[in-house]
């Protein structure tokens, strides 16, 4: 058995009030992989493989929509950010986080997080 979270920097928002959510992502905050860091050593030796994938920012169809907007339709900084996003490597094609995930769920080791994304 395998299992691969997926991962942001944030790793999950802040639902507010007292939903156990919220202490949970508050805690987890600004510590991607966290969850399934702790998975993976809790499940150590059973044979279930936990792995974890921060794909980055990705260029799918949502960045590419807004890149294809006027500035003056969708905001001149939403637009300039993508823009520049894209134009400094920054997102990731969809093809590396895809790819990513095959070899994660190839291979037989457990715990490593796997970073898909260019931070600038």
């Amino acid at each position: 058995m395998q299992v691969l979270e997926v991962s942001r920097d944030g790793e999950l928002d802040s639902v507010g009030g007292d939903d156990l959510l919220a202490g949970v992502a508050e805690h987890v905050e600004g510590q991607p992989g966290l969850l399934g860091l702790n998975l993976a050593a809790e499940l150590a030796g059973t044979g279930v493989t936990v792995n974890i994938l921060r794909p980055g920012t990705v260029d799918t169809a949502m960045p590419a929509w807004i890149r294809a907007q006027p500035p003056a339709q969708i905001g001149a900084a939403l637009h300039d950010r993508f823009m520049a996003m894209r134009e400094s490597g920054v997102m990731a094609p969809p093809a590396r986080p895809a790819g990513m995930i095959v070899n994660l769920l190839a291979d037989e080791a457990t715990g490593p997080v796997a970073d898909a994304g260019n931070r600038a």
